[in-house]
């Protein structure tokens, strides 16, 4: 115990039910350790565990789309031409950048 960086203990009695609680709120948080988790709700008053897949995926998609507007401008510079078909298409993917964006902000609102 001389080692320890914390050597301050906190003892806390708990009902039946309040221990229950206590560790399903663990579990939803993700948190392997009971300590980690009781320090954490002390010092902070607040655990947020978000699930930011959605967000990462979109950043993907976006990514992708951002490449092929690249593809295009590439070959519009080479070609020293723009077409209709060439304008559409842009004006379609930035429609396309637009509606994901507003996904993120759906689904990120939706999060929190």
């Amino acid at each position: 115990m001389a080692n320890r960086a914390r050597k301050n203990e906190l003892k806390v009695y708990l009902s039946d039910e309040e221990q229950e609680i206590i560790n399903k709120k663990i579990e939803e948080a993700g948190i392997k350790n009971k300590s980690a988790y009781v320090r954490k709700m002390l010092c902070d008053g607040l655990i947020i565990n978000v699930d930011l897949s959605i967000i990462k995926d979109h950043n993907s998609q976006i990514s992708k789309i951002g490449n092929n507007l690249n593809q295009i401008t590439k070959q519009l510079n080479a070609l020293n031409y723009i077409s209709p078909e060439d304008v559409k298409r842009v004006e379609e993917i930035t429609k396309e950048i637009k509606k994901m964006q507003r996904e993120i902000l759906l689904n990120f609102q939706e999060i929190i």
